[in-house]
């Protein structure tokens, strides 16, 4: 736990941190992501250790991250969520691709945009079949991911590397050399970024969960 913070007692921030909760299940993260995010964003291995700022910053980050807190009662022009494996993939891959800078909003109601375009349906609830959709958000993602990579594994190949980190640039490369598929340069970038030390997002962490299980 940080230091400098004083867990928040108040209706407020238990509010706060059932929402967190609640996020945690929308999204879909793991415990290990979760926990992640609230070292990472909240300063705390637990929403009870922190304070009233830090828990705005978490569910903040979720909100970012795709969370929509679902209203009560009927509210017209609010935004649906829809939640199923698939619908999870497609949001994990939309929001890839703000990580690598291609989506710059990575909103829910930026993706609907883009699955009507895709699939002249008006919501992701409305798709039957998510294969053109998941497949077109690949093919965005290879126009730009293995410049991405490559230029990782240069970085990696003039470093001095710790033996951990020297495994991850090992593996990235061992990819590399097996095709040229999406998958193949989604494993690459995840080793390239264990190798550099940089986290990766909480985000895209049902995508990652997938490629790298």
């Amino acid at each position: 736990m940080a230091a400098t913070q004083r867990p928040a007692n108040t209706p407020r921030a238990a509010k706060w941190r059932k929402l967190i909760h609640v996020a945690k299940r929308q999204l879909g993260l793991d415990e290990e992501t979760y926990r992640t995010v609230l070292r990472t964003v909240g300063g705390a291995e637990s929403t009870s250790h922190m304070d009233m700022a830090h828990l705005i910053k978490v569910l903040d980050h979720l909100k970012r991250a795709g969370f929509r807190v679902k209203p009560t009662g009927q509210q017209s022009g609010r935004t649906i969520y829809i939640d199923n494996e698939q619908a999870r993939k497609v949001r994990a891959l939309w929001l890839f691709l703000h990580t690598l800078g291609v989506v710059k909003d990575p909103s829910e109601r930026a993706l609907t945009v883009y699955v009507k375009r895709i699939t002249g349906r008006d919501h992701l609830r409305f798709v039957g079949d998510y294969t053109a959709l998941i497949e077109s958000l690949k093919s965005w993602a290879m126009r730009h991911l293995p410049e991405q990579v490559d230029g990782m594994v240069n970085d990696l190949v003039e470093m001095e590397l710790s033996p951990e980190a020297g495994e991850h640039a090992a593996a990235a490369i061992r990819r590399l050399a097996t095709g040229h598929s999406f998958d193949t340069y989604w494993h690459a970038w995840v080793h390239c970024m264990r190798a550099l030390g940089r986290p990766i997002p909480p985000e895209v962490a049902p995508q990652k969960r997938r490629a790298v299980q």
